[in-house]
Parts: C-alpha cells; structure tokens; sequence
C-alpha cells in the first residue's frame, strides 16, 4: 500500500537525482505541477541535483587544457619562465589528481540518471527499488568525498 507521502518523496526522487521536469513528475507521481513547483522551491530542490559533480568533468579538461598549453608555451622558453611554468604544471597536476580520486562518483552519476530515465518509462516500481540501490552504491562511492557524500545524503531513504 503506498503511503502519503510516498508520491512527494519519489517526485523529489524525479527532481533531484534524474533531472526530470516538473510536467513530467506531476504526470508520474500525481500531485498537481503548481504543488511539485512550490515543494521543489520550498525544499531547494534545485541544490540537490548531480550537476555541481558534473561540473567537476568539465574543470577536469579545462585543467588538462591548461597543462597543455603551459607545457607548449615552456617548450619555448627559458630560464626563469620555464620554471614558474613547472611550478605551474605541478600545481595543475594536484589539482588534477584530486578532481579525479572523485571521478568514480561521477561517473556512477553519469550512468545512474539515464539508466533510471530509461527504466522509469518500463516499470515505474522497479525503477524506485533501483534507484534505492544506486544510491546507496553511489553513496558508497562517495564517502571518499565529503562534498558527494553531503549531498547523497540529503537523498537517502527517500522511500522511507
């Protein structure tokens, strides 16, 4: 039997973790757009969503681009500027290495919301009990990363 609050928590589900529009989580969950729209503003919903983790793909290849042409411009000079541009490297590198030892949560991101889209238009209790499972998976993968792991757990037991 499904509870009251039940359809609100899986249109948070819908909101939050799978980018779903506020149309199409009244049409799946039930409760009228204008009652989702004020409860996503009410709960700042739009804070929750994966794209801050997803942002971080794209300063990975800014920071990748950036070693690349300090390497080429160092390849040219001399001295002094060769130097600060090492310097310069090293630090890109760390900051590099960091982005990337978080890389597994964002990937498992990037999988998890098109897969659970998908499974949402075949079979709408299957895909509650999956996304139950991926988030603790992803959770998981994320207490390596207090950041992740503060906004996975706003969203766990979400059903409950």
């Amino acid at each position: 039997m499904q509870t009251q609050n039940e359809p609100i928590k899986w249109a948070e589900t819908l909101y939050t973790s799978i980018n779903m529009g506020i149309p199409g989580i009244a049409a799946a969950t039930g409760p009228e757009e204008t009652f989702i729209a004020a409860l996503a503003k009410e709960n700042n919903w739009d804070n929750r969503r994966p794209a801050a983790f997803l942002a971080k793909q794209r300063e990975l290849a800014l920071l990748y681009k950036m070693i690349d042409e300090i390497t080429l411009r160092s390849h040219a000079a001399a001295g002094d500027a060769a130097i600060k541009d090492a310097g310069l490297i090293k630090q890109y590198a760390a900051a590099i290495r960091d982005l990337e030892s978080k890389d597994d949560c964002i990937k498992a991101i990037q999988v998890a919301l098109p897969f659970t889209s998908w499974l949402l238009k075949k079979d709408l209790q299957f895909a509650k009990r999956v996304t139950l499972c991926l988030d603790e998976y992803i959770k998981e993968l994320a207490k390596s990363d207090p950041e992740a792991l503060a906004f996975f757990e706003k969203d766990m037991n979400r059903f409950h």
